[in-house]
């Protein structure tokens, strides 16, 4: 009898601290920010997961149980708090009627505006109600780093500006952190607003940068990917150079081209991106393609001219015709 006491412990603890966690690779970005103690991480999730909201409720427990916690304890400001109460009440469920109740009674002027219209759409509570008690969300960030899948480096230079999240990841694993960068935008009548966004950093490979909310894609992609401070050899050009990303080879064009890049094996890679893309009309491969036109022009090697003047005679679009022969130039 008191084996099985013991065993149905053990397996009431389990189900407490769960993440086996059913997460694609998108809601795993959201439940570590949310697990990670970081008022901005936790601030800028719930910002995400409103705009594009979930329906999966071992995600949607996470800002919930910070949300209740929140209330109790003030350890989170009346903003934060609001933005939880949306990304809860944007799910629709009614699993969450009793938190955003909780809200609407709260002392927190701005939480309770929000949380009222949501409450208002969703009916009274059932037996699936959320239950904080049952959550530890130190347990769970533990249990959820445990189980990430690992970074893949070419993986990585395979991915493409516009992807969506879940095929980033799927192609370059979790990252090794979450980080939050930000842009200024220059907005009507020349006042500028700085937006923050969710940035995945994978260590010596690069940055991939979310699209903002602001931007209104139905779906969230890939809106920038940056190369690794740290990947300036030759190992870290070439894999940028061969990138399936036209805005990441134009990043790693540009940063060989203010380093002066002359090696032979990397020179052969860039005639071979050229070579690839000699028929493309898109404006940031067109762009990509001339940077390297430039890297190979200051070389000053003329066993590349005959190379760049083929390049120029044969490039579909008349900006790499110009670089080519322009820079071809620059060899005799």
């Amino acid at each position: 009898m008191r084996i099985v006491q013991v065993i149905i412990i053990f397996f009431a603890i389990t189900l407490q601290t769960p993440l086996a966690f059913a997460l694609d690779g998108l809601e795993r970005i959201y439940a570590r920010m949310f697990t990670s103690q970081s008022n901005e991480n936790i601030k800028l999730a719930a910002t995400y997961l409103y705009h594009y909201p979930s329906k999966n409720t071992e995600l949607l427990d996470l800002p919930a149980k910070i949300l209740d916690d929140a209330i109790d304890s003030g350890n989170l400001n009346d903003d934060d708090m609001a933005w939880l109460a949306k990304s809860l009440g944007a799910s629709k469920d009614n699993r969450y009627y009793t938190i955003l109740k909780k809200a609407t009674d709260s002392k927190y002027p701005k939480l309770k505006k929000y949380a009222k219209p949501y409450l208002k759409k969703l009916s009274k509570p059932s037996e699936k109600s959320f239950n904080s008690k049952s959550i530890n969300l130190a347990q769970l960030n533990k249990n959820l780093m445990k189980g990430l899948t690992k970074t893949n480096k070419e993986g990585f230079y395979k991915v493409r500006t516009g992807a969506s999240i879940n095929d980033a990841i799927a192609l370059a694993g979790d990252p090794n952190s979450i980080i939050i960068t930000r842009q200024t935008r220059n907005r009507h009548w020349g006042v500028y607003i700085s937006y923050a966004h969710i940035t995945l950093s994978y260590t010596d490979k690069g940055e991939m940068r979310l699209i903002h909310p602001i931007d209104k894609k139905k779906t969230l992609t890939i809106d920038r990917i940056t190369a690794a401070a740290s990947a300036n050899g030759s190992q870290g050009y070439s894999s940028g150079i061969l990138s399936a990303d036209p805005g990441l080879i134009r990043d790693t064009a540009k940063k060989m081209y203010k380093a002066h890049v002359k090696d032979p094996a990397i020179i052969k890679k860039i005639l071979l991106t050229l070579r690839k893309n000699i028929n493309t009309d898109d404006k940031i491969t067109v762009d990509a393609m001339a940077w390297l036109c430039k890297v190979i022009g200051q070389t000053k090697n003329p066993k590349y001219y005959d190379a760049l003047m083929d390049i120029s005679l044969t490039a579909n679009h008349r900006k790499v015709k110009k670089y080519a022969k322009k820079s071809a130039k620059q060899l005799k």
